[in-house]
C-alpha cells in the first residue's frame, strides 16, 4: 500500500507519479493499493476530486471510494463523546503516570464545543492535568489553553527568551512547509535576526529539533492548533517574506496555510499577512501559469493553492490585476474562473448606479 497525505495539497505531483506507475504495474504480480488522506476545506469546502489533468491515472481517482471520517451527529452522540473522553483520559494518565484518582472531572460533553473528536481528547488532556474548563467553553478557548501548555512544556529552552518573539519563531515553521535549513534562515531573517547571526544559527538548530517530522522543521500540530498559533501571531513580514522570496512549493504551502486561517475577516492581524501575499500575486500567477503549460506538475499545485487561497479570503481585500496568457493549463483556467468571478463580485459592489455588464474583463489575457 502507497499512502498520500494531504493529497489534496499536490494533485498533480501525485497524477504524474501514478501517471508513471500505472504502464508498469499493469501485468505486475501483486496488486498495489492507494490510500490518499485529504482535509476538507474551510467553510465546508469539500474535496471532491483530485484528478486536475487528463491522465493514465485519471479512471484510479475517479473510480475511487470515498469515505469521511467526520463524524456527523447521530454516530458521535454524547454517549460516543463520553466514551472517547473516558479512554483518551485513562491513556493521557498512564502515559503520564497521573494516577485516574486525582484526575479532575470533565466538562459537560453535549455542547457544539466538542461535536468533533479532537476537542474531547484536547479535553481529556486539560483534566488530567488537572486544568478544569468551564461548561460553556469556545474552542477557542480550549486551543489557547492547549497552546499555553505546549509553551510551558515544549518552548521554554528556546535561545529566545522574549514570549512574543517565540510565538513568531514557531510561527516560522508552522506557516508553511520547509525543505532545507536555508529556508528557515530566510525565515528567520525577515523576523529581525540577520542568516549570518550567532542568535539565528541556535534558534535554527532549535527549531530543527522541535517536532518531529518530514520538514527540516516541522510546525505546530495538530493543524487546528497550529492555526490558531498563526491566527493570533501570525507577523506580517513573514508571510511577505516566502511570497516574495520562497520557492514554488514553500508558497503553495504558505497559501494553502493562510487560507485555513483567514476565515474571520475581522482579524486584522491576520488581513495585513493577506494583503502582503496578495501584494504578489501577479509574479506568483504568472510565473506559474506559464510553467504549468510546460508541464510543471508544482507549478499547476500552486495554482490550486492559490485558487484556494481566494475562495477563502475575505472578499474585502482586493485583488491586484493579473497579467494571465490566453494559452492555459486546467489549474490556470481554474484560478482564472475564480479571479474572474472575484473581479466582478467587486465591480458590481462598487458600481453606481448600475454594474458594468463586463466587469469580469479585468483580467488582461496575451
Amino acid at each position: 500500500m502507497i499512502v498520500f497525505d494531504y493529497a489534496n495539497d499536490k494533485p498533480n505531483q501525485i497524477t504524474e507519479f501514478l501517471d508513471q506507475l500505472v504502464p508498469e504495474s499493469r501485468n505486475a504480480e501483486h496488486k498495489t493499493r492507494f490510500l490518499l488522506i485529504t482535509r476538507n476545506g474551510q467553510r465546508g469546502r469539500v474535496v471532491s476530486s483530485l484528478t486536475v489533468h487528463q491522465s493514465e491515472a485519471t479512471f484510479l481517482l475517479d473510480g475511487a471510494r470515498k469515505i469521511s471520517l467526520e463524524p456527523d451527529s447521530s454516530s458521535f452522540d454524547l454517549s460516543a463523546r463520553l466514551e472517547l473522553f473516558a479512554s483518551a483520559r485513562d491513556s493521557i494518565a498512564l502515559a503520564s503516570r497521573i494516577s485516574c484518582d486525582e484526575v479532575a472531572n470533565g466538562p459537560s460533553l453535549a455542547a457544539d464545543t466538542f461535536a468533533t473528536p479532537l476537542f474531547v481528547v484536547f479535553a481529556a488532556l486539560l483534566s488530567v492535568h488537572a486544568d478544569s474548563l468551564p461548561t460553556d467553553a469556545t474552542r477557542e478557548e480550549i486551543l489557547e489553553r492547549i497552546l499555553v501548555r505546549e509553551r510551558e512544556l515544549f518552548w521554554t529552552d528556546c535561545p529566545e527568551r522574549d514570549p512574543e518573539l517565540r510565538n513568531a519563531i514557531v510561527c516560522a515553521a508552522t506557516i508553511a512547509t520547509s525543505s532545507n535549513r536555508q529556508q528557515i534562515m530566510n525565515r528567520l531573517d525577515a523576523l529581525g535576526y540577520p542568516a549570518d547571526s550567532v542568535a539565528a544559527k541556535r534558534i535554527a538548530n532549535w527549531l530543527h529539533a522541535l517536532y518531529p517530522g518530514p520538514a527540516w522543521a516541522n510546525g505546530l500540530e495538530p493543524d487546528l492548533l497550529g492555526e490558531y498559533l498563526l491566527s493570533t501571531n501570525i507577523p506580517a513580514q513573514l508571510a511577505a517574506r516566502i511570497a516574495t522570496t520562497g520557492t514554488d512549493e514553500e508558497i503553495s504551502s504558505l497559501l494553502r496555510v493562510l487560507s485555513r486561517v483567514a476565515v474571520d475577516p475581522s482579524n486584522s492581524l491576520v488581513s495585513v499577512a493577506l494583503l502582503e501575499v496578495l501584494e504578489n500575486f501577479p509574479t506568483m500567477i504568472e510565473a506559474w501559469t506559464s510553467a504549468e503549460r510546460d508541464g510543471d506538475a508544482i507549478a499547476a499545485d500552486a495554482l490550486e493553492s492559490a485558487t484556494e487561497f481566494l475562495e477563502q479570503i475575505p472578499e474585502v481585500l482586493p485583488l491586484p490585476a493579473i497579467k494571465i496568457p490566453g494559452r492555459l493549463g486546467p489549474a490556470g483556467n481554474h484560478f482564472a474562473i475564480e479571479a474572474a468571478w472575484r473581479w466582478r463580485t467587486a465591480a458590481i459592489d462598487h458600481c453606481h448606479p448600475a454594474p458594468c455588464p463586463h466587469a469580469h474583463c479585468r483580467i488582461a489575457f496575451s
